[in-house]
């Protein structure tokens, strides 16, 4: 479902969390961890994003919320992945200082959390950016 609402933009309705206060609780503080990292020069990404953070699976634990680095560079993929596909469905125009924002959130988020630039690759595989499930890449400097 997060690789439809990614790509295609559809907004998909979830209610399996009504009936499990475990998963709703998670999915709230997941929804607030997540937009509250949207930059305000791409806030027009902002229903889309809930959108897709509205489908992301809540079964397990989430990462603390102490963890600023790792929730930063995943909404950054995220944001990205959202932008770029609704670039390719034409819903929006290309924007390159959007896209130089959200570049460089990752590059940071990143660097913050000592990857290297192989294991970014890794990363960005996962996350959708066209239909196909093909994926995007940014290159990020040493860790230091």
């Amino acid at each position: 479902l997060s690789k439809e609402a990614i790509c295609t933009g559809i907004r998909v309705q979830t209610t399996e969390d009504e009936s499990r206060p475990a998963h709703k609780g998670r999915r709230d503080l997941l929804l607030e961890l997540m937009l509250d990292r949207v930059p305000g020069d791409v806030s027009f990404l902002t229903r889309c994003f809930h959108d897709v953070v509205m489908v992301l699976g809540v079964h397990q634990a989430l990462p603390s919320v102490t963890e600023a680095d790792l929730w930063e560079l995943l909404a950054s993929l995220l944001l990205r992945a959202v932008s770029m596909c609704d670039v390719r469905r034409g819903s929006q125009d290309q924007n390159p200082y959007c896209e130089k924002i959200l570049n460089h959130k990752v590059s940071v988020a990143a660097k913050q959390l000592g990857l290297s630039a192989p294991e970014l690759a890794q990363l960005e595989e996962l996350v959708p950016s066209q239909p196909d499930g093909g994926a995007f890449s940014v290159a990020v400097g040493a860790a230091h």
